[in-house]
């Protein structure tokens, strides 16, 4: 070691976590070397020179607030504050003399009033394991942080690490590292995103999950929800603006881990829609036939499907459904996602083979059918919340050709963006359009309400609704379903998990 100008400068040989033996540094120094207002550590067999900086000003506060408020000692290393203003737990020792099964219960209890769901824990001598699944708020680190305040209250004061795996359907799917320390100091001291760098690192969830293979239970797991849908059409020569509203009622049944059954089904409240023109194109009619599954479907299944999900490995998501995908179209076929860990892009593909529904929108099918995919590049730019999309294949008319989305995501989770799909129909063989174009609108409810939901009103528009360029819906649903916990996602809103 040496001390250059103020700062502490340690090489070392073989920790396993560099952040935590830099902490354990900057406390030392905080107390016993004058002058020194910062810690820099690297280890002698890591070739590429990465260094690890902590600041001893902080561990300094801390025991300077000890001495002036008179804690007693163990106090002041585990940081039991008083009560969050938030109505949060930010940390404490109620819980100290809990073990084994009774502090397990207490957590999952603590973390089920935040309405999180705990799916397996496990408590070892300094570090302590959590599944869970948030269905409740929209952003994952909101439900990070939540979780890491319970875990600050309840938690033995031995354990100085947390280790958060989010699940969605039963499946893991990321992995949040908390040094405990550092996320009170952090608390205490109003402490800014940047700082949360030195407590929390991302991470994919582990392949190998025996303490959640172990305690993951309450199969089969069910779920509904009603709510208000509002369906449109513009710019139809004999009918420039049309809707309808309808209300939907959706439900589900985790079957087990990684498999669910799911169905959404309409039922017409207001429906202005039934009475648009016969249509003339001259490709098939995939979606310009939209005015006759309105006129004899009001009342009918929107969805029926069994999904099987699976991970792989630690980046490589996959999903195989089948059943009634949307509205117009039934059939089978999957999907494959590779998220690399720390990057912002990610790649997938989709395959369907897919038939007509009939324009009642119950259980029969028409004679059309086609194999329809898609080879799909993402980018989350850590720019403004700009996200940009490319998908390039098949579509339902049989068309080749690509798509070119562009949106925008606020902090409110508000997204606005648009999109163009250039096919080899010609214009002419397209229609009035020349092209499938539009705008998307996503809303997050809870943005609107004073509730946490992660539901969201889906307002995308189209100027016409030609047969070309069309995809199917949600053809691409794996990636929305693992935005949540994508590395672009919880950090560009980290500073959630100090203040969810």
């Amino acid at each position: 070691y040496e001390i250059d100008g103020h700062t502490l400068a340690i090489n070392v040989e073989g920790p396993a976590d560099m952040k935590s033996q830099c902490r354990i540094f900057a406390q030392i120094a905080s107390t016993s070397i004058s002058g020194v207002t910062s810690v820099a550590v690297t280890d002698l067999n890591d070739q590429r020179g990465n260094v690890t900086l902590c600041n001893v000003e902080d561990y300094s506060r801390l025991a300077e607030l000890a001495v002036r408020d008179n804690w007693p000692l163990d106090k002041a290393e585990s940081n039991d504050a008083a009560p969050d203003p938030t109505g949060l737990p930010v940390g404490g020792s109620a819980t100290a003399g809990l073990t084994g099964a009774a502090l397990n219960d207490k957590i999952r209890q603590d973390a089920s009033a935040q309405r999180l769901e705990v799916d397996g824990i496990s408590t070892g001598t300094n570090t302590i394991v959590v599944y869970f699944e948030n269905d409740k708020y929209f952003f994952e680190t909101d439900a990070v942080g939540r979780l890491a305040r319970v875990l600050l209250a309840d938690a033995p004061p031995n354990v100085e690490i947390f280790r958060l795996i989010s699940l969605y359907r039963g499946v893991p799917t990321r992995q949040t590292k908390i040094l405990r320390s550092d996320l009170e100091r952090i608390l205490s001291y109003n402490g800014s995103a940047a700082e949360l760098d030195s407590a929390v690192s991302l991470s994919p969830a582990p392949i190998d999950n025996p303490i959640l293979d172990a305690q993951q239970q309450n199969y089969p797991r069910f779920g509904w929800s009603v709510f208000p849908r509002l369906a449109r059409s513009f710019f139809d020569p004999k009918a420039p603006a049309r809707f309808g509203i309808f209300g939907d009622a959706d439900g589900y049944v985790d079957v087990w881990p990684g498999f669910t059954l799911e169905g959404l089904a309409d039922l017409a409240i207001y429906n202005g829609l039934a009475g648009t023109a016969v249509s003339n194109s001259v490709l098939p009619h995939v979606r310009s036939d939209f005015g006759e599954y309105y006129k004899h479907g009001a009342y009918g299944l929107s969805s029926l499907t069994a999904t099987w999900r699976a991970r792989p490995t630690g980046e490589v998501f996959t999903e195989v459904k089948a059943g009634y995908l949307e509205d117009m179209f039934a059939g089978v076929g999957g999907q494959i996602l590779w998220r690399p860990e720390g990057q912002r892009w990610a790649i997938g593909a989709d395959a369907y083979q897919v038939w007509q529904r009939g324009f009642d929108r119950l259980l029969d099918l028409r004679s059309y059918n086609v194999v329809t995919g898609h080879v799909n590049i993402y980018y989350e730019s850590p720019w403004y919340g700009l996200s940009f999309a490319v998908h390039g294949g098949r579509y339902l008319a049989g068309d080749w050709g690509g798509t070119i989305e562009i949106s925008r995501r606020f902090d409110t989770g508000v997204e606005i963006g648009a999109f163009a799909t250039f096919t080899n129909v010609p214009f002419s063989k397209f229609g009035e359009g020349s092209f499938d174009k539009g705008i998307i609108i996503r809303i997050p409810l809870e943005w609107m309400l004073p509730i946490y939901t992660q539901s969201e009103a889906k307002m995308d528009f189209r100027p016409l609704s030609r047969d070309g360029g069309q995809r199917l819906d949600n053809d691409d649903s794996l990636y929305d379903e693992t935005r949540r916990t994508s590395y672009g996602e919880m950090y560009g809103h980290f500073s959630d998990i100090a203040s969810p």
